[in-house]
């Protein structure tokens, strides 16, 4: 900073007045979470770890009586998703109910998701771990759960672990809300006063070092999620899961098994809390693409790895300058134009009723040859917002900033 000049006293006047009322706004200072708004956090996170948990158990009583015939006519899957003894359901009004309870003060710099993503992220959880291990489904002749008529050994084998494999990310889950709890309260450490601060001390101990993973302070992680026993005492053949096909050795099935869970129960915390944690970094340590890409494709920012998704994949095979050096706005922007998915598409605010149809760019409506049509869609601009299309009396365009500004068209998709 400059030194203050001694003939202008009346701007540095000005300007420590306006740096004093910066520094003081509310909001522009963390501070640590008021009682209330930790009761809301820790209500959160216990009640959607219950939807999990009944959610996984009855994942893993349905694969047992799947590969025991008892199911009847219905399928494992179907019987994944069918909540059979109706706990699933009371996990989640129990969830509204305390939420809704806890949560009117609001959660402070915990950017908590509303409670249908909430009970949604933890349901999926459970169902997505099953999915990477059966990458084939579980229903599948081949590569899916074993019957025990089949194969006695190998289907007992299945089913120890995933009841196993479903513990574990319980205990994952609950000494990561213990830590939380903790670190918000300031209980034996100074109190966390950003999301960051949090996720620095409960989901990477290290901030440079996304392996070292969740708190366990009494062991409880490493004694439920080490399955190497477990699968040297069930697990004659190793190779019983199509998502870690062909291990060496037992520790490294109960490896990639433990990198299955830690990959979706970050995906799911960080839902839920609304967290900044890159998971395909804290399942491995590597931005490998094994749990989804490092960044949103929406979003530019570093290079993608081509497997971490089907577009990108896509995307990277035509351009990898996308995947070698940076995902920038034309490699995004591809996601519609090559891909053909509206997964990036702006929100249109002001007419929800319009439908997407591409970009970034007015180039998108020029393909609407229809009045009608036209004046029933909107497209991405260069800079990834909403604009509606608009029909000049011969043709369709996208009413963008330049055509907007002319005076051309009214975008109706700005609220």
């Amino acid at each position: 900073m400059p030194e203050p000049n001694p003939s202008r006293p009346h701007v540095w006047l000005v300007f420590g007045m306006l740096l004093s009322l910066c520094l003081l706004r509310p909001g522009s200072v963390s501070a640590q979470l008021l009682g209330n708004e930790q009761k809301c956090v820790n209500t959160a996170n216990k009640n959607a770890q219950k939807i999990g948990d009944a959610q996984g158990k009855d994942i893993s009583s349905c694969i047992k009586d799947g590969a025991k015939g008892r199911l009847g006519t219905q399928t494992i899957e179907e019987c994944t998703t069918s909540d059979p003894k109706g706990k699933v359901d009371k996990a989640k009004r129990k969830y509204d109910e305390k939420t809704n309870a806890d949560c009117m003060g609001g959660s402070g710099f915990i950017s908590l998701a509303d409670n249908t993503t909430a009970k949604d992220a933890a349901v999926e959880k459970e169902l997505d771990i099953i999915n990477m291990i059966f990458t084939n489904g579980v229903d599948a002749a081949s590569g899916g759960v074993i019957q025990e008529s089949d194969n006695k050994d190998d289907s007992k084998c299945q089913q120890a672990l995933v009841k196993a494999l479903y513990k574990c990310q319980a205990t994952k889950w609950k000494e990561y809300s213990s830590c939380k709890k903790n670190k918000l309260k300031g209980k034996g450490t100074s109190p966390a006063t950003t999301a960051q601060e949090l996720q620095d001390a409960c989901l990477q101990t290290d901030p440079n070092s996304p392996l070292s993973g969740i708190p366990d302070p009494k062991g409880k992680i490493a004694k439920k999620c080490d399955l190497s026993g477990e699968v040297s005492r069930k697990c004659p053949n190793l190779n019983v899961f199509p998502g870690c096909a062909s291990p060496a050795n037992a520790g490294a099935l109960s490896d990639c098994l433990d990198t299955i869970v830690e990959c979706k129960l970050c995906q799911a915390l960080k839902t839920i809390d609304g967290l900044s944690l890159q998971c395909d970094l804290f399942d491995d340590g590597l931005a490998n693409g094994s749990c989804g890409c490092f960044h949103d494709k929406c979003v530019a920012g570093a290079a993608l790895i081509p497997a971490c998704d089907p577009c990108v994949t896509t995307i990277c095979a035509l351009d990898s300058f996308c995947c070698e050096t940076q995902w920038d706005t034309p490699c995004r922007g591809a996601v519609f134009d090559v891909c053909g998915s509206s997964d990036c598409a702006p929100p249109c605010e002001g007419d929800p009723s319009l439908t997407f149809v591409g970009g970034p760019g007015r180039m998108a409506c020029r393909g609407l040859a229809d009045q009608s049509a036209c004046e029933g869609a909107y497209h991405a601009t260069i800079d990834f917002t909403a604009a509606s299309c608009f029909w000049t009396g011969s043709e369709c365009r996208g009413c963008g900033p330049s055509n907007a500004d002319a005076g051309a068209c009214t975008n109706s998709c700005e609220p």
